[in-house]
């Protein structure tokens, strides 16, 4: 795989250095499609927001023309990752971020400790609806997964209808099993969805993370 479409890059926004980095590290790893963002607002106070506002996000987008300029064979796509909250204000915020001119926009449904795997499936659901995301991001699926088969077969109808990719996350923290990446790729050749692939690096050090399993995963299909 050649492509990382889920690279949060947190001070990078700030620091065109940095994201330097970034790219080169990437370019190292023979990847040659990235997408470079970070958390909009955040439903948890534990975590801190980084484009939350349009002055951060008009820096990180004059950082991302000058790393285009200056890494020409690479391409470097602009994003933003949304959390889903049912509140509304906190939702018309996000929106709001969401329409400042993001090359691609990953909404997630983060905090899934704190209800029912129902109500995190039934969250995804209302947010395929409610967000213009282009990307669902790392659907969590548990041990007991096809007690929810419709739940997760009725997102995935969703995307389709809303043109919406889904990604297949190789983080440490929500990388699906092997029977569980079969089980969504069935899912997913059924209603001929796209998909992204995504390291979810949160340091330079994970980018293209757990690539070589999933390789092992998608050679045994």
């Amino acid at each position: 795989m050649n492509k990382d479409f889920h690279i949060h890059v947190k001070n990078g926004v700030n620091d065109i250095n940095i994201l330097k980095e970034y790219i080169n590290t990437c370019i190292n790893k023979k990847i040659d499609e990235v997408l470079l963002l970070d958390h909009g607002n955040r439903i948890s106070e534990k975590h801190k927001p980084v484009l939350y506002n349009k002055e951060i996000i008009k820096i990180f987008f004059k950082n991302i023309e000058e790393l285009r300029k200056m890494y020409p064979n690479i391409k470097i796509y602009k994003g933003i990752e949304v959390d889903y909250s049912i509140d509304k204000k906190f939702k018309e915020n996000e929106v709001k971020l969401m329409k400042l001119g993001f090359d691609y926009i990953i909404g997630s449904v983060h905090g899934y400790k704190n209800y029912s795997k129902e109500e995190y499936y039934k969250r995804n659901l209302n947010m395929l609806d409610e967000y213009p995301t282009n990307i669902l991001g790392h659907l969590k699926l548990w041990d007991d997964y096809l007690l929810y088969e419709k739940n997760i077969e009725e997102i995935i109808k969703k995307c389709k209808q809303k043109n919406i990719s889904v990604e297949i996350n190789t983080s440490t923290r929500s990388m699906w099993k092997k029977e569980q990446y079969d089980f969504m790729m069935k899912l997913l050749k059924k209603y001929k969805n796209d998909i992204t692939y995504g390291s979810d690096a949160h340091k330079i050090e994970e980018i293209a993370i757990n690539y070589d399993e999933l390789e092992k995963f998608k050679g045994e299909i």
